[in-house]
């Protein structure tokens, strides 16, 4: 192995990275995958997910990573997207292959698509995640820009404290840890102290998570604190919070920048303001953003980057993005020094610990409980946490058991909201505010 990977706090030896590896091929090849399949990826551990991606490399399979959170019944939901060969699921020590089809499927889009390609799921705004494929070529243009600007190289230890299954901490962690040569870090339990314990053990130098995580972090005792080597801190996945950066930087001493981008587009700016957390700086180098406002006069945020733009999957088709002044779902303003800041989003996606979760959708499902007249679910803050909510009115009055057991049935775990309320009438609550 060209790399040192790190896990539960020890390096791992290149016999066992390459046993783990090697069986896992041997795996596939028994179960008849081949070049060019598509097989789905599942798995409930980092090193899962790292075994995966590199076995698939030595195939030349195309993996479509889905979050782990998604039971064997919802992936086969992402057929109304493509058709795939099998899904690959590993529960911490053992992998399964689930066989979906006998026959030999053909996708013509893919003939000419380059080995080291990957599909990631985003938005759930149908009820069915969309599938983005990103090509070798456009995640190589993204490391390499990526890397430059931050001054990422082979002395630095990547610690991703996000599912590396999810294209955030795949990546910006685990690709860009290959890309470089870096030690990579592969936490075996997200927990706040945990993670800060595993940052000293093995001297990280870059991390990687989301908002809601790093507030957790500081709710750790004093007596537990990051190492001098980290010198990279970036949250992304989700919208920053207010006051994080500086309570972060209070406790820490550490800079916690927000970093910007989305599946189709890869990352597009770093940047820290303490005095405003909606502003998540330049465009990194290469990346052009420009205000254009909708028919309603709403100023949506548009991205350039066709270098590193990906592609739709759907009905076994791929449809090509347009790189220029892609429209990112997000309202903002760029100030007289070239600085984005974001106002919300122009759209009735929420997202809740970095997933995308379409509101409408969910109201759908609910609605169709019998006695339910009108839904709105929103996002409510509780203990620090961020939390999905759904108030609904109607005849009848719902248990949470009796709505999390019909929830269950249609979406995936972190789609179902954690609080229900009934009231005499629903109240529309809009999807972004712009703020001061």
């Amino acid at each position: 192995m060209e790399q040192i990977v790190i896990y539960k706090g020890n390096e791992l030896s290149d016999n066992f990275l390459n046993q783990g590896i090697s069986e896992l091929v041997s795996l596939m090849e028994k179960r008849k995958l081949k070049y060019k399949d598509l097989v789905v990826c599942k798995s409930d551990t980092h090193l899962g997910t790292y075994f995966q991606w590199r076995a698939c490399q030595i195939l030349g399979l195309i993996p479509i990573f889905s979050f782990s959170e998604f039971s064997i019944e919802s992936i086969e939901n992402l057929r109304k997207c493509v058709d795939f060969k099998a899904i690959i699921e590993t529960n911490r020590e053992m992998t399964y292959i689930h066989d979906s089809f006998n026959k030999e499927l053909q996708h013509s889009f893919l003939q000419n698509i380059e080995d080291g390609s990957v599909i990631h799921m985003t938005s759930a705004s149908t009820g069915v995640p969309k599938l983005v494929l990103r090509t070798k070529t456009q995640l190589d243009a993204e490391l390499s820009r990526y890397s430059k600007h931050l001054k990422i190289n082979e002395h630095d230890v990547i610690l991703p404290i996000v599912p590396i299954s999810h294209s955030f901490g795949f990546i910006s962690g685990m690709l860009l840890s290959m890309k470089v040569k870096a030690t990579l870090v592969l936490p075996d339990i997200l927990l706040p102290r945990n993670i800060i314990q595993l940052s000293n053990v093995s001297k990280s130098t870059f991390m990687l998570g989301l908002p809601y995580f790093y507030r957790k972090m500081l709710s750790v005792s004093n007596k537990y604190n990051l190492n001098e080597e980290l010198r990279v801190v970036i949250a992304s996945g989700g919208p920053m919070e207010q006051g994080l950066q500086s309570d972060f930087q209070k406790r820490f001493d550490k800079i916690l920048l927000q970093q910007y981008g989305s599946s189709e587009t890869g990352s597009l700016c770093v940047g820290y303001s303490t005095e405003d957390y909606r502003c998540v700086g330049k465009p990194i180098p290469g990346v052009e953003a420009v205000i254009i406002k909708d028919e309603w006069g709403n100023p949506c945020l548009h991205i350039s980057s066709s270098e590193t733009i990906g592609s739709y999957v759907y009905q076994n088709t791929e449809t090509k993005l347009n790189g220029h002044n892609y429209k990112m779902g997000d309202l903002g303003e760029i100030d007289s020094e070239g600085r984005i800041r974001l106002l919300g989003r122009c759209d009735d996606i929420l997202i809740v610990d970095g997933k995308k979760v379409n509101k409408n959708y969910v109201a759908t499902v609910l609605t169709q409980i019998k006695g339910v007249e009108d839904v709105e679910v929103y996002l409510s803050k509780h203990n620090n946490m961020v939390e999905l909510t759904c108030e609904y009115s109607g005849d009848v009055t719902l248990t949470k058991d009796e709505v999390m057991n019909h929830c269950r049935r249609f979406l995936a775990e972190y789609q179902i909201p954690k609080k229900f309320k009934k009231v005499k009438s629903i109240q529309k609550k809009e999807t972004w505010k712009t703020g001061k």
